[in-house]
């Protein structure tokens, strides 16, 4: 049966628009970006802390060493020496302090290239349960970076317990893996193709990275 002339008859058949699914995502895209706002500003003081305490690790590392080279004269006194193993400690205290904060800034950087991807994910029309390749990407990338900022900021006992020296280990190939990746990323920042000998290192240092890393868990696992 048809409509009159003219007629805008209802038809069963006609698509509905669901108003509250539409108000739904859009108060989830709402939410997604003020997360990554929110993301975004604590990584951009996180950075600036990290900052702040390698300035100064490295203002007492100075210190400490220049100490220490008046010390070891012939002519130095009790006071000096003294001195010198106090400015170490310093110095110590200040280059663990301004590691934890350098791995706090990474998974403050990593949760905030999270927080993006999932904002852009929402607003590509994605479902939560179906990520773009780049939120797995970021979504990996935050998880190594809780884990590496996991073991930063255990404590350590006894310097020269196995646990001890397992952290150490992954602290140095830790450092080692950061620079070699570094060396790469700043090879492409100048419009540069990184060497073979700086693939290799990066791909090498990350490896010896993740055996430390497992070597320290099964280490933890001993002593538990």
């Amino acid at each position: 049966m048809t409509s009159p002339a003219g007629s805008t008859g209802y038809s069963p058949l006609a698509p509905t628009y669901d108003y509250a699914a539409a108000a739904a995502l859009q108060r989830a895209m709402d939410a997604a970006r003020r997360a990554a706002a929110e993301a975004a500003e604590r990584a951009r003081q996180a950075a600036e802390a990290a900052a702040a305490a390698r300035r100064k690790a490295e203002q007492s590392r100075i210190a400490a060493e220049q100490a220490e080279k008046a010390a070891a004269a012939r002519s130095a006194t009790q006071a000096e020496k003294d001195n010198a193993a106090k400015l170490r400690a310093t110095a110590t205290a200040d280059e663990a302090d301004a590691e934890k904060k350098e791995s706090a800034s990474e998974v403050a950087n990593a949760d905030k290239a999270l927080k993006q991807s999932k904002s852009d994910d929402l607003n590509a029309g994605r479902q939560a349960n179906n990520p773009s390749a780049a939120t797995v990407k970021a979504q990996a990338e935050y998880d190594a970076a809780t884990k590496t900022d996991a073991i930063v900021n255990e404590q350590a006992g006894d310097p020269h317990s196995p646990m001890a020296e397992a952290q150490a280990d992954t602290a140095a190939k830790l450092k080692a893996a950061k620079a070699a990746s570094k060396a790469v990323q700043d090879a492409k920042a100048q419009g540069k193709k990184p060497s073979a000998e700086q693939l290799a290192a990066e791909k090498q240092t990350q490896a010896d990275w993740s055996n430390a890393i497992e070597h320290q868990l099964r280490v933890a696992g001993a002593d538990a």
